[in-house]
């Protein structure tokens, strides 16, 4: 499974410093409701959009989501929004060259076959979604629209 999922700023740190901060540790979390959650598996994909700046990071996941806090003490602030927890590997960051989701790459996207490119598009970053691999590579930098 291939991953999409959203990080804001919020009043304690940047979407930036939460992604380093837990990918750094080799972890990362989702809430209850966060789709895709129950089903995550060892070897699955995620891709991190930065709210209105793009796609900033991926990461591999390398097991089960637990309804636990992650071994790093503090690692996570608001752990009763984000209790489940799993371990990944392999981040890998492009803050400095994100993943701009705009309409050329957006009319490469199978998400948005028989869309309209220039449409609005929010619904793929509002919460967690799953993508195709073949939409996974394009908004990781690993293809081109």
């Amino acid at each position: 499974m291939n991953l999409i999922t959203p990080v804001a700023d919020d009043p304690e740190s940047s979407a930036q410093e939460t992604i380093e901060r837990l990918l750094g540790a080799g972890w990362y979390v989702f809430g209850d409701k966060t789709a895709g959650r129950a089903r995550l598996k060892p070897g699955d994909r995620l891709c991190f959009y930065r709210s209105g700046v793009g796609v900033v990071a991926e990461a591999e996941v390398t097991d089960y989501a637990e309804r636990k806090p992650p071994p790093v003490k503090g690692l996570v602030r608001n752990i009763d929004k984000f209790p489940w927890a799993f371990p990944v590997r392999n981040a890998r960051y492009f803050f400095d060259s994100p993943i701009v989701i705009d309409a050329q790459l957006r009319s490469a996207m199978e998400a948005f076959a028989g869309r309209v490119p220039g449409a609005s598009w929010s619904w793929l970053v509002q919460g967690t979604r799953e993508v195709s691999e073949h939409d996974f590579d394009l908004l990781v930098g690993l293809s081109f629209p």
